[in-house]
């Protein structure tokens, strides 16, 4: 059975809710606490969730809506607004946070607008900031397109759902859950020949069980919308990049993908400034905090509070007990939990020793992955997942790319 699509929240309901919070010693503004104190009662969600619950005018997933009305103790039923086609404008998040990111939005828009291009893949961890980027993109390009839309999708819902959540979205007076999978792709098709853009953004749940179909999925679209001319892009954000979707794609442009890794120095002190002005007033020790954990905003976000109240600012002690928040360790076990035994070796020799070069780190793994082809598997998914990060270095055999992992997904593997 399909899910119903997304609920939104009437405005008038801002009063019942800023009243909950307060019952709670919470404020809606403060998305940290409001987040922790949600983990707290197992209630996982991400910051830009509780931004859309919040400012009432985008769906969010009806499950995900019901669970933040049972913690704040709100019949749900009483504050929902029907479902209905909204304008471009109220589907596309709020990024009041956006920081940097120049060369990534340069990027990004050269692709959407180029008349070949049919699918781009923003992939990344959970909380690296896809979506704000997302949103800036199409602040920029919202006139080169008749249509935008942008929809929420999960890898544990099944692919025929999300697919009659799209087309009621696309055409909010049509029914579409009669047709099979077969009638879905074709109305879905027959929507891809608009001059639009569509928005796909996975949503940080951590589920990931039918990530293989929404493969799939693309795959076939790919292979027919691929060839098409003046129709929609397909924008998706996701945390891990599709393996074989962008190979099938690379004749004429088809198909490109990005990996968004965390934001540089500038931009990190940027982010800590905004959160906890007090934090970057010794511009260097600042700085290492952003550079120890590589530039993560959301990672940055969360321990800037926790260096305030914890370390009354003091970012040196901090440092010296290095702490790694609850959701970010998380978000990078879920990436990890799945993984075969050939990719959990190389993290296990990884944690433990600075970035290598691909031979090195071959040799180093030889005796527990003995054949070629499986240390090449095990290294593009942790690649592919954000797990794995290349540099550029020199080695005894000149400038080449070397492998390692970030201080705070090491940290992750060393509890």
């Amino acid at each position: 059975m399909s899910r119903l699509p997304g609920y939104r929240r009437f405005p008038a309901s801002k009063t019942k809710i800023e009243q909950a919070l307060e019952s709670k010693s919470l404020k809606p503004r403060d998305d940290v606490s409001v987040i922790e104190a949600l983990e707290r009662v197992d209630v996982f969600i991400a910051a830009k969730t509780w931004q859309r619950f919040w400012e009432g005018k985008q769906n969010i997933d009806r499950s995900t809506f019901k669970q933040i009305c049972g913690f704040l103790e709100i019949n749900w039923q009483e504050i929902i607004e029907p479902s209905q086609n909204n304008d471009c404008s109220n589907l596309v998040p709020a990024d009041p946070d956006f920081y940097g990111r120049t060369a990534e939005l340069k990027q990004l828009k050269s692709w959407a607008t180029n008349v070949n291009c049919r699918l781009i893949v923003l992939y990344g961890l959970d909380g690296i900031g896809k979506s704000s980027l997302v949103a800036q993109l199409v602040k920029q390009i919202r006139g080169d397109f008749q249509r935008i839309e942008w929809k929420t999708f999960s890898y544990g819902d099944p692919v025929e759902s999300t697919l009659i959540d799209l087309l009621q979205q696309l055409n909010s007076r049509k029914s579409f859950d009669c047709l099979n999978f077969q009638q879905l792709n074709e109305r879905l098709w027959q929507q891809l020949q608009q001059h639009c853009l569509i928005i796909l953004e996975q949503e940080q749940d951590g589920n990931t069980a039918r990530f293989a179909d929404y493969k799939q999925l693309l795959r076939k679209l790919l292979q027919t919308h691929g060839k098409s001319h003046n129709s929609c892009v397909l924008l998706i954000t996701s945390y891990e990049k599709p393996d074989d979707v962008t190979a099938v794609a690379d004749r004429n442009d088809a198909a490109k993908s990005l990996h968004l890794s965390g934001v540089d120095v500038a931009t990190g002190l940027e982010i800590l400034r905004n959160k906890e002005p007090k934090l970057v007033e010794n511009l260097e020790i600042a700085a290492e905090l952003v550079m120890r954990f590589g530039g993560y905003p959301l990672a940055l976000k969360l321990v800037s509070s926790h260096i305030r109240d914890r370390y009354n600012g003091n970012i040196r002690e901090f440092l010296n007990h290095l702490y790694i928040p609850q959701s970010i360790e998380d978000i990078i076990k879920r990436s990890i939990d799945d993984l075969g035994q050939s990719a959990l070796t190389i993290l296990d020799i990884l944690k433990d020793s600075a970035p290598m070069s691909q031979a090195q780190l071959q040799e180093a793994c030889h005796e527990q992955i003995p054949l070629d082809l499986d240390f090449i598997r095990a290294k593009d998914i942790l690649e592919r997942r954000s797990l794995l990060t290349r540099y550029e270095g020199n080695t005894e055999d000149g400038r080449e790319f070397l492998f390692g992992l970030e201080a705070v997904t090491k940290q992750v593997l060393l509890v």
